[in-house]
Order: structure tokens, then C-alpha cells, then sequence
């Protein structure tokens, strides 16, 4: 791995991200910040802040990010601490914003500089980020954006497990039609970016981690070409998770619960399995999970857009948000003094 390489960790929300990103910062000399799903979706909002070879247009990109970080801290976590976050979030860099822009030249340096700064500043070697959106991202366009260098790391848990897990959370699909849809179009964004560039991305499977850690993070070595930089004392993934307070953050920092698998098997009735297979069985079969039911053409009714839904709102405006914040900066309005709390 080149020290351009930027290491994404990939997966639908509730399939072992937090975890994954604890064990690489426990393990390895990786810093990873609070998860705010920054180069993503200022990537494809590039065209708002003009010609990046320009300093002041890259100062003026910098700037929207640490608002929109900071926003996204106050607002968007729904956390009764947001202070808290900060000391673990790229907005620790911010004194450094000068030097950052100075040495960029565009949005991948930049955003490379950005993270690599904040790695300095917690004593690590190397950087990552951590991206589990709601919906999939494109990492062919993601990669594009960062010049062609980066490494995906793809976390997988078995979808009926995950979707589960999301109908009980304020985020998640709140129907087994539209979770099972929802993580087909995780794992199949993953696997279109796996065809494009095999040697870019590994697939993890969540079950795999935890049943057997050590083989896992040895094929997670191997493919950063990354040395162990084991410090349990002083992790920051531990710290972190500690941090972020929701119970099933806190879990992660104790060893990886194995009874975390095929809850699904004793939870779900048949009707919800059968649909869940027939809308996702061969995504679940691509990375080795067993169907209970024989899959059958027409099963599942199409799941309209959850448009009425005040999360999906949240969803569009935090899209958006990178050329909010441009247009604002133009215009010399503090939106951050109307949104960040006291």
C-alpha cells in the first residue's frame, strides 16, 4: 500500500462496521474519526467549489467540510453528549487548515492531507474512514474522485440478520421488504466495484470475524501489506466506541459476541424469510449463506420509496449539504451560528 492509498471501510449499517474499525486501530497504527461519511458526499458535489487548483477555492472546501462535520456532530447523531465526539472527529485539524490547503492540489490530496493530519495528531501511521451509509455509495466514482488509490475493506453480515437489527433502529427500514432490497444494493455496490477492480477491495465476512479473529485480520494484513501495531491500552477505537455511548457500540469493546449470528433462524417467521431470500437469495449465496426456502419468481411485492418517511428528509438534506454550505460561504452567511447548539 502506497502512502496514497485511502482505506474505506464499506458495508450496510449494522453489519460490523464499528467493530471492524475498532479491531483495525486496536491492531494496526490506523487512525480512523468519527464516521461522517465526509468524502463520499462532498465528492460528488465537487462542482460547487470551483477550480481546485486554487488555494482559496480549496480553503473555502476545507471550510465547508469542518461546518458540515460539525453540523452532522450537533444534529445528526442524535447523542444527549456531541462535545464528546469532537476530540475523536477531523475537526481536531482544524488549526492546521492552512498547512492542509498548502500542501493539496486537489480533492484527493486534499481530503489524503486532511486525514493524514489527523493520524499525525492521534500518534498513527496511517488513516482510514469509515462509510456505512444508508444507501450504497458508488465506489467507481468514489475512486475516480480519489485518483484510483484507494483500498476497500467490505464487511458482510448475513442480511436477514442485519435487517433484523435495522427494523428496530430510528434509521432503518421499517418493512423485511424493503431491508432485504436495501442490503441487496449494499452487497451488489460491492460487488460491482469487486469485478471492476479485484485487487482493490476484500470481502470480510461479519461471521467469519468473530468466529475466528486471527485468520481474519491476518488476510486484513496481507492485504494493507500493513505490520500488527497492537496497543490495547491506548486504542482509540476502544476510546471511541466507549464514546459514541449506544449499547451496541459499547459491546465492541469486549471481545466479539458469538451468539451475534443467525439470530434471524429463531426471530423471523417463514413468510419474512421466504421473502427476504426471494428478493436477496443470491446475494446471500454469493457469499456463502444457506437459504432456507426455494427461491420462487415473484415473491415480494415491489417496496415503493419511503418518501414520506422524516429519516429519508434527513437523507436528502445532508446530500446536499456539501453545496449548502458552498452557496452560504459565498454569500458570508454563519449557517453553522443557526444550527450548532450551545
Amino acid at each position: 500500500m502506497t502512502q496514497q492509498d485511502f482505506i474505506t471501510i464499506f458495508g450496510a449499517p449494522r453489519s460490523g462496521t464499528y467493530l471492524l474499525s475498532t479491531l483495525l486501530q486496536r491492531h494496526f497504527s490506523i487512525a480512523i474519526p468519527v464516521e461522517t461519511h465526509l468524502a463520499p458526499v462532498f465528492s460528488k458535489k465537487l462542482w460547487a467549489f470551483g477550480n481546485l487548483s486554487k488555494a482559496s477555492n480549496r480553503l473555502r472546501l476545507l471550510n465547508c467540510m469542518y461546518n458540515y462535520i460539525e453540523i452532522l456532530i450537533d444534529r445528526g447523531f442524535r447523542l444527549n453528549t456531541p462535545e464528546a465526539q469532537k476530540d475523536y472527529s477531523l475537526l481536531i485539524t482544524r488549526p492546521n487548515k492552512k498547512m492542509i490547503v498548502d500542501q493539496s492540489r486537489d480533492f484527493k490530496s486534499l481530503v489524503s492531507n486532511l486525514f493524514a493530519n489527523y493520524a499525525t495528531l492521534k500518534g498513527c501511521k496511517h488513516w482510514a474512514d469509515k462509510s456505512a451509509f444508508y444507501k450504497p455509495f458508488n465506489l467507481g466514482t468514489f475512486s475516480k474522485e480519489m485518483g484510483g488509490n484507494i483500498k476497500v475493506i467490505n464487511i458482510v453480515r448475513d442480511g436477514r440478520d442485519v435487517a433484523l437489527s435495522w427494523c428496530q433502529e430510528w434509521f432503518g427500514p421499517k418493512n423485511i421488504l424493503a431491508a432485504a432490497d436495501l442490503w441487496k444494493k449494499h452487497v451488489d455496490a460491492a460487488y460491482n466495484w469487486e469485478v471492476l477492480s479485484p485487487e482493490c477491495i476484500l470481502n470480510v465476512r461479519f461471521e467469519d470475524l468473530i468466529e475466528d479473529m486471527g485468520r481474519e485480520l491476518d488476510r486484513i494484513e496481507s492485504f494493507l501489506n500493513l505490520e500488527r501495531h497492537f496497543n490495547q491500552e491506548d486504542s482509540l477505537g476502544i476510546r471511541m466506541a466507549n464514546m459514541l455511548g449506544k449499547e451496541y457500540h459499547s459491546k465492541i469493546t469486549d471481545a466479539p459476541d458469538q451468539r451475534n449470528q443467525k439470530k434471524w433462524l429463531t426471530v423471523m417467521n417463514n413468510h419474512h424469510i421466504e421473502i427476504f431470500e426471494n428478493i436477496a437469495g443470491q446475494m446471500l449465496e454469493l457469499h456463502n449463506y444457506k437459504l432456507q426456502t426455494t427461491l420462487k419468481p415473484g415473491v415480494g411485492r415491489i417496496n415503493l420509496p419511503e418518501i414520506f418517511r422524516w429519516t429519508h428528509c434527513e437523507r436528502l438534506v445532508k446530500n446536499q449539504m456539501p453545496v449548502i454550505l458552498s452557496i452560504a460561504s459565498s454569500l458570508n452567511i454563519p449557517i453553522t451560528r443557526f444550527l450548532i447548539r450551545d
